[in-house]
């Protein structure tokens, strides 16, 4: 996230779009029992500070580092990839793939 002036918003409780499961599951996994209140209730955006205080991103860094913060976190994982982190990766986030891949009822109604 651009650390100058990148925001994480959830607006959807203001604009009374209730969160499908596929939607809820992410949220629910990244973020901690207090962030997960306050992206939107009442929906206000999250200044890249309070975000990285808060582990709702990883990274807040300046404008002309994105690129290369990206490229440097790309190239540590690169030589991971593969069936193995695949398998390791669906098996710890099975409760965030498995709505997400939800086709009979997708906004949980």
């Amino acid at each position: 996230m651009r650390a100058d002036r990148g925001s994480c918003c959830l607006p959807e409780a203001g604009l009374g779009i209730p969160f499908a499961p596929g939607m809820s599951a992410p949220a629910r996994a990244r973020l901690t029992p207090r962030p997960r209140t306050r992206p939107w209730s009442p929906p206000a955006a999250t200044a890249a500070g309070e975000a990285l205080s808060a582990d709702i991103v990883d990274h807040a860094v300046d404008e002309n580092a994105v690129r290369t913060t990206a490229a440097e976190l790309a190239a540590t994982r690169a030589g991971k990839a593969g069936d193995t982190l695949r398998t390791i990766t669906s098996r710890l986030q099975a409760q965030v793939l498995t709505p997400l891949g939800e086709r009979e009822n997708p906004l949980g109604d």
